[in-house]
Protein backbone atom coordinates (compact mmCIF):
# COMPACT_ATOMS: atom_id res chain seq x y z
CA UNK A 1 0.00 0.00 0.00
CA UNK A 2 2.86 2.40 0.83
CA UNK A 3 4.62 1.65 -2.45
CA UNK A 4 1.43 2.27 -4.43
CA UNK A 5 0.92 5.59 -2.64
CA UNK A 6 4.47 6.74 -3.47
CA UNK A 7 4.00 5.86 -7.13
CA UNK A 8 0.78 7.81 -7.24
CA UNK A 9 2.45 10.87 -5.76
CA UNK A 10 5.36 10.68 -8.19
CA UNK A 11 3.14 10.31 -11.24
CA UNK A 12 0.54 12.85 -10.10
CA UNK A 13 -2.27 10.43 -10.89
CA UNK A 14 -5.41 9.67 -8.90
CA UNK A 15 -5.66 6.41 -7.02
CA UNK A 16 -8.47 5.15 -9.23
CA UNK A 17 -6.51 5.79 -12.42
CA UNK A 18 -3.92 3.25 -11.29
CA UNK A 19 -6.37 0.50 -10.38
CA UNK A 20 -6.82 -2.67 -12.37
CA UNK A 21 -10.42 -3.73 -13.08
CA UNK A 22 -9.68 -6.81 -10.96
CA UNK A 23 -8.47 -4.84 -7.96
CA UNK A 24 -10.67 -5.48 -4.92
CA UNK A 25 -12.74 -8.14 -6.67
CA UNK A 26 -13.36 -11.62 -5.28
CA UNK A 27 -11.39 -14.43 -7.01
CA UNK A 28 -14.70 -16.07 -7.99
CA UNK A 29 -15.54 -12.94 -10.00
CA UNK A 30 -12.35 -12.76 -12.09
CA UNK A 31 -14.17 -13.82 -15.25
CA UNK A 32 -16.78 -11.09 -14.73
CA UNK A 33 -14.17 -8.32 -14.66
CA UNK A 34 -11.90 -9.82 -17.32
CA UNK A 35 -13.72 -8.13 -20.20
CA UNK A 36 -12.41 -6.63 -23.44
CA UNK A 37 -14.63 -3.62 -23.92
CA UNK A 38 -17.74 -3.49 -21.75
CA UNK A 39 -18.70 -4.60 -18.25
CA UNK A 40 -22.19 -5.78 -17.33
CA UNK A 41 -23.31 -4.93 -13.81
CA UNK A 42 -23.89 -8.01 -11.68
CA UNK A 43 -27.57 -7.15 -11.30
CA UNK A 44 -27.87 -6.81 -15.09
CA UNK A 45 -29.03 -3.21 -14.81
CA UNK A 46 -26.66 -1.83 -17.43
CA UNK A 47 -23.49 -2.21 -19.50
CA UNK A 48 -20.65 0.25 -19.03
CA UNK A 49 -17.23 0.69 -20.69
CA UNK A 50 -14.42 -1.34 -19.18
CA UNK A 51 -12.69 1.93 -18.33
CA UNK A 52 -15.53 2.72 -15.92
CA UNK A 53 -14.54 -0.15 -13.63
CA UNK A 54 -12.75 1.15 -10.53
CA UNK A 55 -12.85 4.76 -11.79
CA UNK A 56 -14.10 5.99 -8.41
CA UNK A 57 -17.58 6.69 -9.78
CA UNK A 58 -20.53 4.44 -8.96
CA UNK A 59 -22.27 3.43 -12.21
CA UNK A 60 -23.96 0.15 -11.18
CA UNK A 61 -26.81 0.28 -8.67
CA UNK A 62 -25.41 -2.86 -6.98
CA UNK A 63 -21.93 -1.30 -6.68
CA UNK A 64 -20.32 -4.10 -8.67
CA UNK A 65 -18.38 -1.71 -10.96
CA UNK A 66 -16.30 -0.37 -8.03
CA UNK A 67 -14.80 -3.39 -6.22
CA UNK A 68 -11.62 -1.48 -5.42
CA UNK A 69 -12.88 1.98 -4.42
CA UNK A 70 -15.28 3.50 -1.90
CA UNK A 71 -17.47 5.12 -4.58
CA UNK A 72 -20.37 2.69 -4.07
CA UNK A 73 -21.73 2.52 -0.53
CA UNK A 74 -23.12 -0.98 -1.11
CA UNK A 75 -19.96 -2.41 -2.69
CA UNK A 76 -17.61 -5.06 -1.31
CA UNK A 77 -13.81 -5.04 -1.24
CA UNK A 78 -11.89 -8.32 -1.16
CA UNK A 79 -8.79 -8.51 1.06
CA UNK A 80 -6.46 -11.20 -0.24
CA UNK A 81 -4.43 -11.25 2.99
CA UNK A 82 -1.83 -13.75 1.78
CA UNK A 83 -0.43 -15.70 4.70
CA UNK A 84 -3.61 -15.15 6.69
CA UNK A 85 -7.36 -15.41 6.10
CA UNK A 86 -8.91 -13.52 3.21
CA UNK A 87 -12.13 -11.57 3.83
CA UNK A 88 -14.66 -9.16 2.36
CA UNK A 89 -15.18 -5.70 3.80
CA UNK A 90 -17.61 -2.91 2.95
CA UNK A 91 -16.32 -0.60 0.21
CA UNK A 92 -16.96 2.33 2.54
CA UNK A 93 -13.96 1.14 4.55
CA UNK A 94 -11.58 1.56 1.60
CA UNK A 95 -9.19 4.51 2.09
CA UNK A 96 -10.80 5.51 5.38
CA UNK A 97 -7.41 5.72 7.11
CA UNK A 98 -8.12 2.50 9.00
CA UNK A 99 -6.14 -0.64 8.17
CA UNK A 100 -8.92 -3.22 7.79
CA UNK A 101 -7.02 -5.70 5.61
CA UNK A 102 -3.92 -7.16 7.23
CA UNK A 103 -2.09 -6.79 3.89
CA UNK A 104 -2.94 -3.06 3.84
CA UNK A 105 -4.54 -3.29 0.39
CA UNK A 106 -7.64 -1.34 1.46
CA UNK A 107 -5.54 1.76 2.20
CA UNK A 108 -3.67 2.75 -0.95
CA UNK A 109 -4.25 6.50 -1.00
CA UNK A 110 -1.22 8.83 -0.62
CA UNK A 111 -0.15 9.11 2.97
CA UNK A 112 -1.51 5.78 4.12
CA UNK A 113 0.82 3.79 6.36
CA UNK A 114 -0.69 0.32 6.46
CA UNK A 115 1.99 -2.35 6.41
CA UNK A 116 1.53 -6.00 5.52
CA UNK A 117 1.14 -7.81 8.83
CA UNK A 118 -0.63 -10.92 7.51
CA UNK A 119 2.22 -13.36 8.15
CA UNK A 120 2.56 -12.14 11.72
CA UNK A 121 -1.18 -12.25 12.42
CA UNK A 122 -1.50 -15.58 10.61
CA UNK A 123 1.31 -17.05 12.71
CA UNK A 124 -0.39 -15.82 15.87
CA UNK A 125 -3.69 -17.37 14.81
CA UNK A 126 -1.94 -20.63 13.97
CA UNK A 127 -0.26 -20.67 17.37
CA UNK A 128 -3.67 -20.17 18.95
CA UNK A 129 -5.11 -23.04 16.92
CA UNK A 130 -2.20 -25.30 17.85
CA UNK A 131 -2.80 -24.45 21.51
CA UNK A 132 -6.50 -25.26 21.13
CA UNK A 133 -5.61 -28.60 19.54
CA UNK A 134 -3.19 -29.35 22.39
CA UNK A 135 -5.84 -28.51 24.99
CA UNK A 136 -8.34 -30.66 23.12
CA UNK A 137 -5.91 -33.59 23.08
CA UNK A 138 -5.22 -33.12 26.78
CA UNK A 139 -8.96 -33.19 27.38
CA UNK A 140 -9.26 -36.41 25.38
CA UNK A 141 -6.44 -38.00 27.41
CA UNK A 142 -8.12 -36.98 30.67
CA UNK A 143 -11.43 -38.33 29.43
CA UNK A 144 -9.78 -41.62 28.47
CA UNK A 145 -8.25 -41.79 31.96
CA UNK A 146 -11.65 -41.13 33.57
CA UNK A 147 -13.24 -43.80 31.38
CA UNK A 148 -10.55 -46.30 32.39
CA UNK A 149 -11.02 -45.43 36.07
CA UNK A 150 -14.77 -45.85 35.71
CA UNK A 151 -14.30 -49.21 34.00
CA UNK A 152 -11.97 -50.42 36.75
CA UNK A 153 -14.40 -49.19 39.42
CA UNK A 154 -17.28 -50.97 37.70
CA UNK A 155 -15.29 -54.22 37.61
CA UNK A 156 -14.47 -53.81 41.29
CA UNK A 157 -18.14 -53.25 42.16
CA UNK A 158 -19.23 -56.22 40.04
CA UNK A 159 -16.70 -58.40 41.84
CA UNK A 160 -17.87 -57.13 45.22
CA UNK A 161 -21.47 -57.75 44.19
CA UNK A 162 -20.62 -61.35 43.31
CA UNK A 163 -18.92 -61.81 46.69
CA UNK A 164 -21.95 -60.40 48.53
CA UNK A 165 -24.34 -62.62 46.57
CA UNK A 166 -22.25 -65.66 47.54
CA UNK A 167 -22.12 -64.54 51.16
CA UNK A 168 -25.89 -64.05 51.27
CA UNK A 169 -26.43 -67.50 49.77
CA UNK A 170 -24.12 -69.04 52.36
CA UNK A 171 -25.94 -67.25 55.18
CA UNK A 172 -29.31 -68.36 53.80
CA UNK A 173 -28.05 -71.95 53.73
CA UNK A 174 -26.71 -71.61 57.26
CA UNK A 175 -29.99 -70.14 58.49
CA UNK A 176 -31.86 -72.94 56.72
CA UNK A 177 -29.82 -75.49 58.72
CA UNK A 178 -30.54 -73.73 62.01
CA UNK A 179 -34.23 -73.56 61.15
CA UNK A 180 -34.31 -77.32 60.57
CA UNK A 181 -32.56 -77.95 63.88
CA UNK A 182 -35.00 -75.60 65.63
CA UNK A 183 -37.96 -77.40 64.16
CA UNK A 184 -36.53 -80.74 65.26
CA UNK A 185 -35.95 -79.49 68.81
CA UNK A 186 -39.49 -78.09 69.00
CA UNK A 187 -40.87 -81.39 67.72
CA UNK A 188 -39.00 -83.35 70.38
CA UNK A 189 -40.19 -80.96 73.09
CA UNK A 190 -43.78 -81.28 71.95
CA UNK A 191 -43.53 -85.07 71.96
CA UNK A 192 -42.04 -85.07 75.45
CA UNK A 193 -44.73 -82.71 76.71
CA UNK A 194 -47.44 -84.95 75.30
CA UNK A 195 -45.87 -88.00 76.96
CA UNK A 196 -45.82 -86.20 80.33
CA UNK A 197 -49.44 -85.16 79.99
CA UNK A 198 -50.45 -88.75 79.13
CA UNK A 199 -48.52 -90.05 82.13
CA UNK A 200 -50.18 -87.53 84.45
CA UNK A 201 -53.60 -88.55 83.18
CA UNK A 202 -52.88 -92.22 83.76
CA UNK A 203 -51.58 -91.59 87.26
Amino acid sequence: AILVSLLLLQLGLSEAAMLSPLFGSHPDDVSIYSVDTHFKCKDGSQRIPKSSINDDYCDCSDGSDEPGTSACSNGKFFCQNKGHKSKLIASSRVNDQVCDCCDGSDEYSPGSNCSDRCLEEGAEIRRGLVRQIELHEQGLHKRAAYVEQARAKKEELEKRKGELVGLIAAKDEELGGWSAKRDEVQKVRCENRIKRLKWMIIV
